[in-house]
Order: C-alpha cells, then structure tokens, then sequence
C-alpha cells in the first residue's frame, strides 16, 4: 500500500482528496495545510508520494517540494492551475514533474 503524504491549505479540497486516495487503498501518512509542516512530517512519517499544491501563502512551494526529495528519494506530484512556463520551469529546475 501506497504512503501518501496530502499537502493543501483549502481544508475543503485537502479532505475530498484524502477521501478519494482511502477509497483507492492508498495509506494516507499525514496532511497539512502549509509547505513548512511537511518537512518535519516527512522526516517522520517516510511517505512514498507527496500530493501538494502550489500556491500555499506561506513559503515557495516548489522549493519546499525540492527540499523534502533531498531528504528521501520519493515522488511530488504539484497539484495546479498555475499552468504559466515560469511556473513549469522553475519546477523543472527544482526536478519536480
């Protein structure tokens, strides 16, 4: 079974996913609502998946997801409607997909 650590500051959006992932077995091993909380809740919990999106308000998401695969080899999927090529570029240079 999958470990999927959720990360979405919409408390809305952030339970409908944890709902949909449960329903397909995957193993939820934390959620939060801000980029700085999963460092430590990566740390901890060793998910094989972080689902996170971009846009929190509190610190450069994608910088966040660069430093939690320095921690742990793992894979980040970005949830986003930020489709502009600044965006996707500086994902790219992060090595998120």
């Amino acid at each position: 079974m999958r470990r999927v650590l959720v990360i979405d500051d919409d408390a809305s959006s952030r339970a409908h996913l944890i709902s949909t992932l449960k329903q397909n077995r995957l193993r939820i091993v934390g959620e939060a609502a801000t980029s700085k909380l999963p460092l430590v809740i990566a740390r901890t919990t060793r998910p094989e998946i972080i689902l996170m999106v971009v846009g929190l308000p509190d610190i450069d998401d994608i910088k966040a997801a660069w430093q939690m695969m320095r921690l742990q080899p793992l894979s980040i999927v970005l949830l986003t409607s930020h489709y502009d090529a600044a965006t996707v570029e500086h994902a790219k240079q992060a090595g998120v997909w």
